[in-house]
C-alpha cells in the first residue's frame, strides 16, 4: 500500500506538472488554455485531470500560483545579497529568465480576460504586484537606511519605477516574437536607473573635490 507522505507528494508533483503545461500553452493565449489541451499535453484523460482540479479557472490559478512563486523565490534570492544595488540587479535579470522561458507572462500582464471584473484571477495578479512591490520596497528601504539609495524618494515609488524599466521591453520583446534585444535594453535601462537611484552620492559630494 502507498505511503500517504508519497501519495501527496505525487499528487503535489502531478499539479505542479498541470501548472506548467498551462503556462506553456498560455503563450497562445489564456483563452487557448483549456481542459482537453492541459490534459493532452502532460499525457492525461481529462476526467484523470479533474482529480486534481475542478476547472479551467482552476488549472489557471494553479498556473499563476506556480509563476507567482517563482517571482517571490526572484525576490528572495536578491534580498540576500548585502549592496542593495547588487540585490536589485540580481532580481531583474532572474526576472529576464523566467519572461524568456515562459512567454506567457506578458500575455497574463496583458490580457483583458485576466484584467476583466469577472476574472477569478485578477486578485491573484493584483497581490502579486503588490507582493512584489512590497518585496522590492524592502531592498530600497535597506539600500536607503544604508546611504546606497537615494532617500528623497519613497521606497515604494522607486520600486514601481523599477518595475516599470523592465515592463515595455518586455513586451516589445513579446509583440515582436523575441525579435528585440530584451536582455539589452533591460540592461541599458539599468544603468541608468541605478544612477537615478545614486544621485545623492553626486550632489552631495565636496564641490572641492569634484573638481579636483
Amino acid at each position: 500500500m502507498q505511503e500517504r507522505g508519497t501519495w501527496r507528494m505525487d499528487t503535489e508533483s502531478r499539479q505542479e506538472q498541470i501548472a506548467r503545461a498551462a503556462l506553456k500553452i498560455a503563450e497562445n493565449g489564456i483563452r487557448a488554455v483549456t481542459v482537453s489541451r492541459v490534459s493532452e499535453a502532460v499525457g492525461m484523460v481529462p476526467s484523470a485531470l479533474y482529480r486534481h482540479f475542478r476547472n479551467k479557472d482552476e488549472i489557471l490559478k494553479a498556473a499563476f500560483g506556480l509563476l507567482r512563486n517563482m517571482l517571490l523565490a526572484n525576490l528572495e534570492h536578491a534580498a540576500l545579497a548585502q549592496d542593495s544595488l547588487v540585490g536589485l540587479e540580481r532580481f531583474w535579470r532572474r526576472h529576464l529568465a523566467v519572461i524568456r522561458e515562459y512567454k506567457a507572462v506578458p500575455r497574463i500582464l496583458f490580457s483583458d480576460d485576466i484584467a476583466s471584473d469577472q476574472s477569478p484571477i485578477r486578485p491573484l495578479l493584483v497581490q502579486g504586484q503588490d507582493d512584489m512591490i512590497q518585496g522590492l520596497s524592502s531592498i530600497m528601504a535597506l539600500g536607503q537606511k544604508s546611504g546606497t539609495i537615494r532617500n528623497d524618494v519613497p521606497a515604494r515609488d522607486l520600486s514601481i519605477l523599477f518595475l516599470g524599466q523592465m515592463l515595455l521591453p518586455a513586451y516589445m520583446h513579446f509583440l515582436r516574437r523575441g525579435e528585440f534585444d530584451l536582455e539589452g535594453h533591460v540592461e541599458r535601462n539599468w544603468n541608468i536607473f541605478r544612477q537615478t537611484l545614486t544621485q545623492h552620492l553626486l550632489q552631495t559630494e565636496d564641490p572641492a573635490c569634484a573638481n579636483k
